[in-house]
C-alpha cells in the first residue's frame, strides 16, 4: 500500500499548514512511547519517505511506519531550541492509547512558521520562576 501525506484544509485554523500520514485506508499517528517520550515536537516535511515494518509483538501485531524527520529539542535549561533529524515511528491511529498515558499526534506541521512558547507542561503544571 502507498503511504502519503494528506494536507489539512487551510480553512481549519488549528490544522492549517499541517499534514497527516495515510497508508491505504489507515491514518497513522505518533505516540510518545515510540518517540523519546514526546510526539508534539515532530515536524513532518512534505518530502518525507517512509518504510514499513510489521511488529508481531506490539499491539497484537501492527504495521508501523518509520521515517527520519526534524524533531524540536529544548536544552536542559529551557532557554533555547534546535531541530535534530531523528528516527520517527508512527502506528495506526486505531491502536493508540494502549501503552500508557502520553502525547499523541495525528496532524504534524510540515514546516516551522513560528514558535509558541508554553510555560506549562502536558499536565498543566506551571513552570516555577525562581
Amino acid at each position: 500500500m502507498e503511504t502519503k501525506l494528506i494536507k489539512a484544509n487551510e480553512n481549519l485554523k488549528e490544522d492549517a499548514g499541517k499534514v497527516s500520514v495515510e497508508r491505504g485506508p489507515l491514518m497513522y499517528c505518533a505516540e510518545w512511547k515510540d518517540n523519546d517520550g514526546k510526539a508534539a515536537n515532530i515536524v513532518m516535511p512534505l518530502n518525507a519517505n517512509f518504510t514499513t515494518e510489521f511488529k508481531s509483538d506490539e499491539l497484537n501485531g501492527v504495521e508501523i511506519l518509520k521515517t527520519t524527520a526534524p524533531v524540536i529539542e529544548i536544552n536542559a535549561e529551557g532557554t533555547s531550541i534546535t531541530t535534530v533529524n531523528k528516527p520517527v515511528t508512527l502506528i495506526p491511529y486505531y491502536a493508540w492509547a494502549n501503552r500508557g498515558e502520553g502525547e499523541m499526534m495525528i496532524w504534524f506541521p510540515s514546516a516551522i512558521k513560528d514558535v509558541d512558547i508554553l510555560t506549562r507542561d502536558a499536565l498543566g503544571e506551571t513552570s516555577k520562576l525562581k
